[in-house]
């Protein structure tokens, strides 16, 4: 396509950024959209549910159909924010309540060595749920400096539902696995939203309910909204078993659960992964195998529950699915946060991600690298990035304009052609 300067001047409604307006004023709604209007955005990505957190939530969503008439007089589109509260999924705790069989889940181990023989009896802590597997292994001990685990020969150990007991022999390690809710330490509980606990995208029934409380109730009172919508935003879900501060320490490292992960695996792999359990915690080199296996499955349980099923909704009421997810900049974030990030990513209908360093000198490259790969094995018109400029803000405001533009133009060379953003104008002129 040649290069016509008009359109970068002037850019169709669809290649312009849309502000994230979460809610509009009462009184000023139609001022502040012909201000969004006037300013040059294109659309706009907003709640359905603007008031009260989901109280009289039914009630919002018919509204939203006046807000809708009012944005198409003024031909701007409009993105659906799937959440009045985050991460989505959430849904302001309606999604838990009466449901906490669905929030999310992790897996732990404990480890105790006999060195001589002994009797052991072990009780689950309280905040934990259950034992899910516990099995005993060999030692070698070549020298006083030594001693290793002979993984290949596993004899399982009997346990109850939360205690354990058994005869360790000399020269033999015990591993117990226990499992308890991802909450404590993880995105949950340092967010800008609540420290409530949050659903398990890797479970297909979590991830139903929250449609049945956020997605339905607007499809049934406001018919016209996904329809006429561009696409449906999602904010950061995630796997909560990773632990997000540096500057805390807790008990147990966790890897992902959901109930029939074992038995998952064992059907993608055709084989069991009990023997090699310990392997996922362990910091051997003979654990990798193991580890890439078990965080791939992970990637495409949560690519199931969660991006597919909310794709193939959408899909099913005229509109599609989009939005972004968390740790986009790393792998190791990627496989804390989603085990395989670009299945997730996959799955969707409209690639999604999110720019927190908003300024050239310091945004991250690694964040378009994978959602990139993703767009090019789709074949699709690019990708949504929501910019944030949420890091180094000091830094970010002393040229805003500027450095919104200089990473607009990075991130459009990325295969970006939606952007919604934080970053948005000063209304007031308008009496906003």
């Amino acid at each position: 396509m040649p290069f016509e300067k008009k359109l970068w001047d002037s850019p169709p409604v669809k290649n312009r950024v849309n502000p994230m307006m979460h809610a509009f004023p009462k009184k000023n709604r139609t001022t502040l959209m012909d201000a969004i209007k006037d300013f040059g955005f294109g659309g706009i990505v907003t709640n359905p549910d603007q008031d009260n957190w989901y109280e009289g939530y039914r009630e919002n969503c018919k509204a939203f159909g006046n807000t809708i008439k009012e944005l198409e007089k003024r031909d701007m589109p409009f993105w659906i924010y799937d959440e009045k509260g985050y991460p989505s999924g959430y849904a302001g705790g309606e999604t838990l309540k009466g449901h906490l069989e669905l929030e999310a889940k992790g897996f732990y181990m404990y480890r105790v060595a006999a060195y001589e023989d002994r009797h052991f009896t072990y009780h689950m802590d309280d905040d934990s749920d259950k034992i899910v597997w516990a099995a005993s292994y060999p030692l070698d001990t070549p020298g006083l400096h030594q001693s290793y685990v002979r993984w290949d020969e596993m004899t399982p150990v009997p346990f109850n539902e939360r205690t354990l007991e058994c005869d360790m022999k000399a020269g033999t390690v015990l591993y117990i696995f226990n499992v308890r809710p991802a909450h404590i330490g993880s995105q949950a509980t340092h967010n800008t939203c609540s420290f409530e606990r949050y659903i398990n995208i890797m479970d297909p029934r979590a991830v139903k309910r929250f449609i049945e409380v956020a997605y339905d109730p607007i499809a049934e009172e406001c018919p016209e909204a996904f329809p006429k919508s561009t696409a449906v935003f999602t904010d950061e879900p995630s796997l909560m078993a990773g632990y997000v501060r540096d500057y805390e320490t807790w008990n147990f490292a966790l890897c992902p659960w959901v109930d029939g992960l074992f038995e998952e695996f064992e059907k993608e792999y055709g084989f069991s992964m009990l023997p090699d359990l310990p392997l996922l915690f362990e910091g051997t080199t003979e654990g990798y195998p193991i580890r890439v296996k078990f965080y791939r499955l992970v990637g495409k349980l949560v690519a199931r529950a969660y991006s597919g099923q909310l794709e193939a909704w959408c899909k099913a009421h005229g509109t599609t699915f989009s939005g972004h997810y968390l740790s986009e900049e790393t792998m190791a974030g990627q496989i804390a946060a989603y085990g395989s990030y670009v299945d997730v990513v996959k799955e969707a209908g409209y690639p999604g991600m999110d720019v927190l360093c908003c300024y050239p000198e310091i945004y991250n490259y690694n964040t378009a690298k994978h959602p990139q790969m993703v767009v090019r094995k789709k074949n699709s018109n690019g990708m949504m990035v929501e910019i944030c400029p949420f890091v180094d803000v000091e830094g970010f405001s002393k040229d805003p304009v500027e450095n919104m533009s200089g990473v607009m133009g990075l991130l459009y060379l990325s295969g970006v052609r939606v952007t919604n953003t934080y970053f948005s104008s000063n209304f007031e002129e308008f009496g906003l």
